[in-house]
Order: C-alpha cells, then structure tokens, then sequence
C-alpha cells in the first residue's frame, strides 16, 4: 500500500486526486515470485530476494548469452582445494646434447616438431670422429692386404700338405719332413685367421665410439644425432654453423606430455586426509571451463621445515597437450563425498551483492533476484542449503550482467525497451477485435480519460489517503478543504 505523510508532526492532511491515485494503483509494479515459497521460507517470514527483477525477453535472452539450469539435488565430492603447478614427469622429458666436441651441421627439426624415438634430429661433424674414422679406414686397408697374403700362403701351404701326405705314403719321403709340412699348414691356417680377425676389429674403436655416443655416422664421417624418446621438441638451443666447444652441450629439449605432473603442498594438519591413489580434480586460468582428473601418485617423505607442508604429486592424462609445463593450476583433492544428495547449482550462478550470495531464478520472461546460502563446494558446484527449492531455473550464465542491469535501475534492459517501443510503434493496434485505425484509438483514448478525470473533480468528494497517529491505521477519508 502506497504511503503518503508530511514531514512535520502537525496533523495536515494531503489532497489526492481521486482518479490520479486509482492511476498510480494500477501503475504500480506487482512483484513475480519464482516459486510460490520464495520470500517467506527464512524465520519470521524475512524476505529471501533483493528488489530488482529484471525482464527479458527471449530473443535479447539470446543474444545476452543468459543460460538457465535447473536446481538439482546430488551428492558432492568434498576435497582439500589448494594450488599446484604442471610438470613433466622426469621419464618423459629428454635434453639432447652434442654427444662430442663439433660443429651443427644440420637441424632437422625445429620447435614444435613431434619426434619418434630413434628419428634422426641434427647432423654434426667432429674432428675427433673424422681422425677415428680415417684410422680405421687405414687398419681395414692393412688388414685386407694381410688377409689375402694370408689366404695365398695357406692356399701353398695346402698344397704342400697335400704333396708331401702322397709322398710319405709311397715311402719317398721321411715322416719327419711330411710333419714339418703339417706344421707349416697350422702355421699359415693360424695367420689368415688373424688377419680375418685384424680385418674385422678395424672399425671397433669407431664404431665403439659411435655406440658411446648414441649416434650414427655416414660415409662422409658426419655424426646423426637421434632422439632418445618420442615427443614434441619444446625449444633449440643451436643453429646450422655454431659449433659446440665441449662434450654434453645443450642441444634441444623434447617433451612428452602425453602424461604430467600436477604438483601442491598439503600442510601437515590435512596430512591424514591424503592418501595415494586419491582422485583430484584440476582447472587452469587458460581452460577455465575445462576439468581435468587424474590420482595422486607421489607423497612426501617429510614435512618441510619453517612451512609445514608436505609436497604431494598427482599424475594427469594429457593426450591433446593442453597442459603445459610450468602452468598454475588450481587442485582439488578429493578425499570424501556428502552422506545424502543435497541441493546444488554451478558456482558461475552466484553474483556477489553487497555481501550476499544471489541468484536470478527465471519466471517467464522475468529474472528475479533471490539472496541464498551457500554450503559446500565441489567441482565447479555449490550446496544451496536455503533460499531455493529443486527444480528452480537459475541463470548459470550472465548472471553478473544481470545484476549490472538492476542497479541502473531499470526492469528491462534500454535497449530491449527502445526495441519494444519501436516494434509497437511500426504495429497497427486493433481494440476488441473491431477494426479501428490506431490513430483514432489515441485521442479516442485520450478524450475518454480526460472526462472521466474532470468528471470525477465535478461530481464526486475528493479521497485523501490519511495516516495519523490517532488512527489505528490509515484510510480513505473525505477532503475537509474540499467545498460541499
């Protein structure tokens, strides 16, 4: 009911028009309850939604991007929040190095690149493998050369052998001189498995190097470095033409990322809570809509020093390499769940007004502010413990421009308003189905309300709304100023 007193304490009673109040009654906004509850379910029948409901249709709905979820009741998974870090798990990142003291030749990836294990990376070239090679190029030459001196001498040798058994078997020929011809054959049969042996050892310091190496080498003596592990070379460190002073120097980094850590510390007093094998959940600043999940595989030994922390490590599957090396990460560990379903909504509902947690519940075409209390939160959702009931729609998206919208004080959006006038304007209204042009109706209109006003200024005592003291409550009273 509309109030109307004066400022002073003196008795004076105001005049209304009569026909000018019936217009301001019937004028006045009605508020929309979503729920036939809404308003009256805390103690004492206090009022559960702030002033403000905001009415939008749904073509400006969306192209606002409002989105509308209903509440629903389900069980909570309650964790240990805290913040972490990605990493690379230690088997999983390989740093290639120049194995030896040389010069890049050439890169054969680059940043960014994907690489087998095996797959050739970069080619180098290495004045102490060129010296090792051109030695053994020399030993192969001699030990060919002493291969076929050795395979002639056995080769006369077997004959020999083969003349002097005829021999001695006919008598012609002592049994010690037919010996002395075996021992000739051992002799040379001996020297051409040396030379085979020379021939074969004459590459065994190169290629014993190589294997150190863990590279190849061509016939032009140039080193093939390959990748240790598969993955995705995450930075280069030289250029075709640098060269590399010493043994062990950074050449480029690969990273798999198929798999990763996600690092936090747990203080001493949660210790009892965490245990190996834990779910936890994980959102970083880049993927805020994204969840990612994975177990806790790593606890600390101790408890460090002046922080009293523990640190504790969680493995994440990583496939599509979202996750990336050094991000901060918000974790969730989630150690329990509720005993019972209870009511819940997605934490993007909740708008921050003036200190109290609100939501707009949808009601047609009207969005109407209800202040709630919140309990538990879990994964991206929050307990509403009262102030909605299920299968309330609430606005899970936009809801802060919502709340922008309510304090410049208007029920609808402007420019939605000025589109409604627009679209009245450009329609041709009808009155109870009898074809009239609208621009009769208006000063029809307009003539029919200006008599009833004066008629009602000629003919009937004027109304005033009273509130006095004296009374035990305000009424309708005739206008004493008013002549008879």
């Amino acid at each position: 009911m509309f109030s109307f007193t004066h400022a002073n304490t003196s008795k004076t009673r105001h005049r209304l028009p009569g026909a000018l109040l019936s217009l301001l009654l019937l004028s006045a906004p009605t508020a929309v309850l979503a729920h036939a509850g809404h308003g009256n379910e805390f103690e004492g029948g206090k009022a559960s939604q702030p002033a403000g409901e905001i009415k939008v249709d749904a073509d400006t709905a969306e192209r606002l991007g409002l989105k509308v979820e209903p509440v629903t009741r389900q069980r909570l998974a309650i964790g240990l929040a805290t913040t972490g870090q990605i990493e690379a798990l230690p088997n999983q990142m390989a740093e290639v190095t120049t194995p030896i003291k040389g010069t890049v030749v050439r890169l054969l990836v680059a940043p960014g690149d994907t690489v087998r294990a095996g797959q050739a990376v970069a080619v180098l070239s290495s004045p102490e493998l060129e010296a090792l090679r051109v030695e053994a190029i020399q030993k192969r030459v001699e030990a060919q050369a002493d291969l076929e001196l050795a395979q002639a001498d056995l080769k006369l040798a077997q004959e020999n052998y083969n003349r002097d058994r005829e021999l001695q078997a006919e008598g012609a020929i002592s049994q010690r001189n037919f010996l002395e011809t075996e021992k000739d054959l051992r002799r040379v049969q001996a020297e051409l498995r040396v030379a085979q042996s020379r021939l074969r050892l004459s590459n065994s310091a190169y290629e014993a190097r190589l294997k150190q190496l863990r590279a190849r080498a061509n016939n032009e003596g140039l080193v093939t470095i390959t990748a240790p592990i598969s993955g995705i070379i995450s930075d280069r460190k030289f250029s075709p033409g640098e060269s590399a002073e010493e043994a062990g120097e950074p050449l480029m980094t690969i990273l798999n990322g198929s798999r990763v850590w996600a690092t936090a510390n747990i203080y001493e007093k949660d210790l009892a809570q965490v245990a190996q094998g834990q779910p936890v959940r994980l959102k970083v600043a880049s993927l805020p809509s994204r969840t990612f999940s994975g177990r806790i595989a790593q606890i600390g030994a101790a408890v460090e020093g002046e922080t009293r922390v523990v640190p504790v490590r969680a493995e994440l599957g990583n496939a599509d390499g979202l996750l990336k090396p050094g991000t901060f990460a918000e974790m969730e560990i989630l150690t329990a769940q509720t005993s019972e379903a209870v009511l819940t909504i997605p934490a993007s509902a909740v708008v921050d007004v003036n200190d109290h947690p609100t939501v707009y519940v949808q009601n047609g075409s009207a969005y109407q502010p209800v202040e709630v209390t919140l309990g538990q939160t879990s994964g991206g959702r929050v307990e509403v413990t009262q102030g909605l009931f299920e299968g309330d729609q609430v606005v899970t998206q936009r809801a802060p421009q919502l709340y922008a919208q309510s304090l410049r004080g208007g029920t609808q959006p402007e420019e939605e308003t000025r589109k409604v006038a627009s679209a009245e304007a450009a329609t041709q209204p009808q009155v109870s189905g009898v074809g009239m042009p609208w621009w009769l109706v208006v000063p029809i209109g307009g003539v029919v309300a200006a008599g009833a006003f004066w008629a009602g200024r000629r003919t009937r005592p004027r109304m005033v709304l009273l509130r006095d003291p004296e009374y035990e409550g305000s009424a309708y009273h005739p206008d004493p100023h008013q002549p008879k």
